[in-house]
């Protein structure tokens, strides 16, 4: 081989060498970013599911509040309209801590779920940065000669509207 020759192969192995390191390096960062989406939608997936049982809790609590409220109503009538005993009243007007107490519950659920709509909303702006990142990265030179043969491509992710998931199931069930 010639000098010429052997310039020319220390050449192209380096380049050949060099484009294994960029190649691994931008699979690695796309399997980075792939992950770190994922995680995000499972944290938003968790908030979703801690949303919806305090949902159905609160279903619960209300309805249980509304057949105290009803039984109450009903006992204390019964009692006006038939000249009940003093006792009688005062045994029903008894029950008055139990609505308080079904009260701070129903306080306590609401604000668990207001503070569940925060979280929600700080993690969708998350996923939202994550996804947007990620976009960028794959549609950027050279990476998306490696992501698109991959499958990974920009359409992989969407990107959640500042509304997604505002309507929880609870308001899609049957009227209390």
């Amino acid at each position: 081989m010639t000098p010429q020759e052997i310039v020319i192969l220390i050449v192209a192995v380096l380049i050949l060498f060099w484009m294994i390191i960029i190649t691994i390096k931008v699979y690695n960062n796309l399997v980075i970013k792939d992950t770190d989406i994922q995680i995000q939608q499972g944290q938003i997936n968790t908030a979703l599911q801690k949303r919806e049982d305090l949902v159905a809790q609160l279903s619960v609590l209300t309805k249980e509040a509304s057949i105290f409220e009803k039984a109450t109503q009903t006992d204390s009538a019964r009692l006006r309209n038939g000249g009940k005993t003093m006792a009688g009243l005062v045994a029903t007007s008894e029950n008055y801590p139990q609505l308080n107490s079904i009260m701070a519950n129903f306080s306590f659920f609401q604000e668990q779920i207001a503070g569940i709509e925060t979280v929600l909303r700080h993690e969708r702006i998350s996923y939202n940065t994550l996804v947007g990142d990620y976009k960028q990265y794959v549609r950027s030179f050279p990476t998306f000669i490696i992501a698109y043969p991959l499958g990974y491509n920009a359409n992989r992710y969407q990107i959640f509207s500042t509304h997604a998931f505002d309507k929880p199931k609870f308001w899609e069930q049957e009227k209390l």
